[in-house]
């Protein structure tokens, strides 16, 4: 089942989810708070006076990055290894070195723009939150008009993208993103968290991967929770837009996994 949690309002959201979570903790059911990793401490000093003592047994706040170590943790995974930005430069930096006498676009570009190997991991960051590969950009080059730039553009990305991603295997296994899909992957095989009540909050948006892993807590007997900075799900407020674009897609992906959707929608305060 899948739960809105709807309100403009943080106290009135964090309230909704600190009665909630407490009464699965007394109860004896397991449960989860997922949040972005810089929210995790507000999260804790929030739910600090409101939890019985006992909680530690049953509940947990995490970012999707710690549930996915945990489980690979318990169930076989692999160990989180983290490739800093610098060495990142690097690895992209070699990658173009490395296929400039194939690229169409920037082969020689690369070599005299300093500022190539920042936009072109940029652009690989996105496609990875995306759930775009090179196999994608592939083809959508050979769909397109062949007259114009953009092709060979994609074309360059592509090959640009594969060879990166081939080098940061090397150097430290999987990205943070590929950690997700597997996750979820993993999820979709088996029931690992069944009979786990999951709530999130805090996110104005998630990424294809994240998008991939709530489905699967969707299915079955799952039970999740997620808040949402909105009056109501399909709201058509300028400033709320893209908080209206994730409601709208957690709905359709409820619909897909076959399963129930509530809405629960909270007031604004007095005078906000």
């Amino acid at each position: 089942m899948l739960n809105l949690i709807c309100g403009p309002d943080a106290e009135e959201r964090t309230g909704a989810l600190t009665a909630a979570i407490p009464a699965d903790v007394e109860a004896g059911r397991r449960c989860c708070l997922i949040v972005p990793e810089q929210q995790a401490y507000l999260s804790e000093k929030a739910f600090a006076d409101t939890l019985p003592s006992c909680a530690g047994r049953y509940f947990e706040i995490l970012s999707f990055s710690r549930l996915a170590d945990g489980i690979f943790h318990r169930y076989g995974g692999p160990e989180p290894v983290q490739v800093g930005g610098a060495v990142k430069s690097l690895l992209m930096w070699d990658t173009v070195r490395e296929l400039a006498p194939t690229l169409r676009r920037y082969g020689t570009t690369g070599r005299r723009d300093a500022a190539l190997t920042a936009k072109l991991l940029t652009a690989v960051t996105e496609l990875e939150s995306s759930g775009i590969g090179s196999d994608t950009l592939e083809h959508a080059a050979a769909t397109l008009s062949q007259d114009g730039p953009l092709p060979d553009k994609l074309r360059d990305l592509a090959a640009i993208f594969a060879r990166f991603r081939d080098k940061c295997h090397t150097a430290a296994g999987l990205a943070p993103s590929e950690r997700l899909s597997l996750l979820a992957e993993k999820l979709r095989r088996s029931p690992l968290l069944a009979g786990v009540s999951v709530y999130v909050d805090s996110f104005p948006s998630f990424t294809y991967p994240e998008y991939e892993i709530l489905c699967e807590l969707m299915r079955g007997d799952g039970n999740l929770t997620v808040a949402l900075c909105i009056d109501r799900p399909f709201s058509k407020a300028p400033h709320l837009a893209s908080v209206a674009e994730t409601a709208g897609r957690l709905i359709r992906l409820a619909g897909q996994a076959g399963c129930e959707v509530r809405q629960t929608l909270l007031p604004a305060r007095q005078g906000v």
